[in-house]
């Protein structure tokens, strides 16, 4: 789980985030993240995740035209901006059928502006929910019958 707890903008650290709800929250991480998180080597001289070459806060630009840039090219990727990594956490998370409020808090936006922008992936949840429900009842009616 990764822990939002301020953000770096502009060249300065804030405790508040764009919207209300971005700082503070909590984004799951899929395990070959996490996996790839750990085998960092540890680092004792700086709390940052991914600091600079000579420390401190990475400069976006910088990190854009060295790293990102030429990692999309190797990739065989069409340039896109970092941004649009959270437009696809959304969507894998809508695929994966998590329920739209627990992203909407895992991405600090609202239900909202999840719907929205991302109502049109949501076609089946009418599907997924009688399905879900279903399962529920089937659930609490064997538990009830164990009784």
């Amino acid at each position: 789980m990764l822990r939002v707890r301020r953000v770096y903008v502009n060249g300065e650290v804030r405790q508040t985030g764009k919207t209300p709800g971005s700082v503070p929250r909590n984004v799951p991480l899929f395990e070959r993240a996490l996996e790839a998180l750990e085998a960092l080597p540890p680092r004792l001289d700086t709390s940052l995740l991914f600091p600079a070459l000579r420390g401190g806060h990475i400069h976006l630009g910088n990190w854009r035209r060295d790293e990102w840039t030429p990692a999309l090219r190797a990739a065989g990727i069409e340039y896109r901006v970092p941004y649009a990594l959270r437009h696809t956490f959304i969507s894998e998370a809508i695929a994966a059928g998590i329920p739209t409020f627990e992203i909407a808090r895992m991405s600090g936006t609202s239900v909202l502006q999840i719907d929205k922008t991302y109502g049109h992936m949501l076609r089946d949840a009418a599907t997924r929910a009688t399905a879900a429900l279903d399962a529920f009842d089937s659930r609490t009616t064997e538990e009830t019958l164990a009784r």
